[in-house]
């Protein structure tokens, strides 16, 4: 009985290592056929007189081209810079894989396949902390000084895989060494600009508020009721404010909680949630009210920033402070 279960074992352990072996094979010529296929692509631009480097990362090789560059800089990012970047990854074939290039929207077959999915995603120059990507990626990028347009040829071995090798274009807008002083710089620039003071600082929540028009204070809502309101959202990014949600072009705006504690990280339908700097505000302007409020990052989406599910994609940078514009409509 022994032996037949010895017999059984070392059979089964056999099949497996055969298996294996040839997992192990065929993974190994798929990883040669799409190897050889990007030297190729590469002597081809070569021949047309691209001055493309070879660089070897982690034992694959890897590509890389300097398109252009800004001799008034010259910072490189360092692990854990953030970095503002314009982005385009594509395949071997051309196909746009992701950007954040608005003229290329329309030519980005899955975000026009995928609407909704999509219905928060921005244009916009990302910011991004750097070093924690794809090793390709990281390589690149460290080589890269602001002002410079770049362009990375990866294998999916230091990509994204699935044999699926690809091209990144990156133009490195700034390095940021310190995100924290970063976004006070915005926001004290901010407060400047706009004539705000202390007399508007909310200290309870942290959070600046300016009326621009006083509402009818004798209408009287409680934490049980819902509130009407229209609002639009904004973050810094550069000393610009980049909007990220609107409800301002809404004929019948949107109901939300009037308690503090059920407005924090509610999500209106077709919205994204609001912030606790937000529901603060609610919490102190009348029905009519139409006011600016700035939300310091930490009132707002804190150190991760606010980011989609499914796929992932950011929406708004971490570290990054707010500016909502609100008018309260009505209670319910």
């Amino acid at each position: 009985m022994k032996k037949n279960v010895f017999d059984l074992v070392w059979t089964c352990l056999l099949i497996l290592s055969l298996l294996t072996g040839c997992l192990n094979n065929d993974w190994e010529e798929r990883q040669k056929e799409e190897a050889d296929k990007l030297e190729k692509y590469i002597e081809n631009l070569r021949d047309q007189g691209l001055d493309i480097e070879t660089m070897e990362v982690l034992d694959y090789d890897m590509y890389y081209l300097l398109i252009g560059s800004d001799p008034q800089t010259g910072k490189k990012p360092v692990k854990n810079d953030y970095v503002i970047i314009d982005y385009i990854r594509r395949d071997l074939d051309g196909n746009i894989l992701f950007t954040n290039v608005d003229s290329l929207a329309d030519s980005w077959v899955y975000y026009k396949n995928n609407p909704e999915t999509y219905s928060h995603y921005l244009f916009e120059p990302m910011k991004m902390i750097y070093g924690y990507h794809t090793p390709g990626f990281n390589y690149a990028m460290s080589l890269m000084e602001e002002g410079d347009t770049a362009r990375f040829y990866l294998p999916s071995a230091l990509a994204y895989g699935d044999f699926v090798t690809v091209i990144e274009e990156v133009i490195l807008y700034k390095v940021i060494g310190s995100i924290t002083a970063y976004d006070s710089l915005q926001v004290d620039s901010y407060i400047k600009d706009n004539g705000i003071d202390s007399s508007m600082y909310l200290a309870s929540a942290g959070i600046f508020y300016r009326e621009t028009s006083h509402g009818n204070d004798a209408i009287v809502f409680s934490a049980t009721d819902s509130l009407v309101v229209r609002y639009r959202a904004s973050y810094f990014q550069e000393n610009n404010l980049i909007m990220f949600d609107s409800s301002w072009e809404s004929a019948t705006g949107v109901t939300i909680p009037a308690s503090k504690a059920k407005a924090e990280n509610f999500t209106p339908r077709g919205y994204v949630p609001l912030t606790k700097g937000f529901a603060a505000a609610i919490d102190t302007l009348a029905v009519g009210t139409q006011a600016t409020i700035l939300v310091p990052y930490q009132a707002g989406y804190g150190t991760n920033g606010l980011v989609y599910s499914a796929p992932n994609y950011p929406i708004v940078p971490p570290y990054t402070s707010l500016v909502y514009d609100i008018e309260v409509l009505d209670v319910r």
